[in-house]
């Protein structure tokens, strides 16, 4: 299965259909190499032009050695929902810093809206630099930002949304 941007660029140039076939859940395109908190550059406060540059500039920086983490149920628990953490019971398994054993959970409504809670955590999660009430829910997007403890920065994405993002990003991640 898709474990690089790498790999998910070369699925992508295949066309459409054929990622559609292959990937059919969510995923977290997890950003490696962070430490001590570094964020990526904001674009809340720039215009359209200054955006792009930021936004490229940060794809190549934080997400060209990403892993790409599926968000499915694996059958370690009873809950109906996607779990999140360090603990081996969650369907998605974190080893870094500042994430708790049982960190957020992901819902999906029957309508292919997706929401995110965090699960009550001392070091929080923050969706597009907005930080999360404890065990609020709340609605994510294609392209959305993520961040788990202060410490993990990721992107959420649908397949078809990140079909599209593979596209754009294609030369920048094709190796």
């Amino acid at each position: 299965m898709l474990e690089t941007v790498s790999e998910l660029v070369a699925l992508a140039n295949k066309g459409e259909q054929a990622f559609m076939a292959v990937l059919k859940v969510p995923v977290l395109v997890v950003a490696t190499g962070l430490r001590g908190g570094k964020r990526p550059p904001s674009t809340a406060s720039m215009d359209a032009r200054s955006t792009a540059r930021v936004d490229r500039r940060a794809a190549t920086l934080l997400f060209a050695s990403a892993k790409i983490v599926l968000l499915e149920r694996t059958g370690r628990h009873p809950f109906p929902m996607i779990t999140l953490g360090r603990g081996p019971t969650n369907d998605v398994i974190l080893e870094a810093e500042g994430i708790s054993k049982l960190h957020a959970t992901f819902v999906e409504d029957g309508t292919a809206q997706w929401s995110i809670t965090d699960a009550g955590t001392t070091n929080g999660t923050v969706v597009n630099e907005k930080p999360l009430a404890p065990r609020a829910m709340v609605n994510i997007n294609d392209g959305d930002e993520i961040v788990f403890g202060n410490e993990l920065t990721t992107l959420f994405f649908r397949p078809r949304g990140l079909y599209g993002w593979a596209r754009v990003n294609r030369v920048l991640f094709s190796s």
